[in-house]
């Protein structure tokens, strides 16, 4: 029973399914992550661009997945997209929230 609770407290915040241009961005984000093209590539502009939309008309898409928690948004100058830690979790299911905070951290230093 000791375990059943153990495990519960770690439980992982469950985020919804994506679809469409939703997961295309969340997609982009993360293989930008992984690949070492972050934070270049990370901003509203940035994005809107490879998926091929007007960045005026593509910042309700972006609003809607920080609301679901995929992604956060530094509001800087020039407003770059950030995974969330729930995010990178849910895209590793081995990563600890510990080492998803590792990674978080290193992505914000790059700016």
């Amino acid at each position: 029973m000791a375990k059943r609770m153990m495990r519960s407290s770690g439980r992982r915040k469950r985020l919804p399914p994506l679809q469409g241009i939703g997961r295309a961005v969340v997609d982009y984000v993360m293989n930008s992550v992984a690949l070492g093209g972050y934070p270049s590539c990370c901003t509203v502009d940035a994005i809107a661009k490879a998926m091929q939309r007007d960045p005026s008309r593509f910042r309700p898409t972006i609003n809607k997945l920080v609301e679901l928690g995929f992604l956060s948004m530094n509001e800087t100058d020039e407003e770059i997209i950030l995974p969330t830690i729930a995010a990178l979790m849910h895209q590793d299911n081995d990563l600890s929230e510990a080492e998803a905070k590792r990674v978080l951290a290193r992505l914000k230093r790059r700016r």
